[in-house]
């Protein structure tokens, strides 16, 4: 007598290899999407880190011209009154 494997056992191992091609193709199809996304945010944030550089760098180059200026005002406005009052 030859030996034979349950009917129910061969439809699980059908199942079980189909549903495991399905899984190996949606991951071969997904990977390539999944890279692409995150390039695309490696991309935006590249950008981003660069307009605020740049954003940064203006604004402490403004508050260091400011500062000179108002060096320059008091200078300038105490100028006048050491000649007052040296004379």
């Amino acid at each position: 007598m030859s030996e034979k494997c349950a009917p129910f056992l061969n439809r699980s191992a059908n199942v079980a290899i189909f549903l495991s091609g399905i899984a190996f193709l949606a991951l071969t199809v997904s990977m390539p999407v999944l890279f692409t996304i995150i390039n695309n945010i490696e991309e935006e944030l590249i950008e981003t880190r660069v307009n605020y550089e740049e954003m940064s760098n203006m604004m402490w180059k403004d508050l260091v011209d400011q500062g000179d200026e108002t060096r320059r005002v008091r200078r300038q406005a105490c100028w006048p009154s050491l000649f007052i009052y040296s004379y």
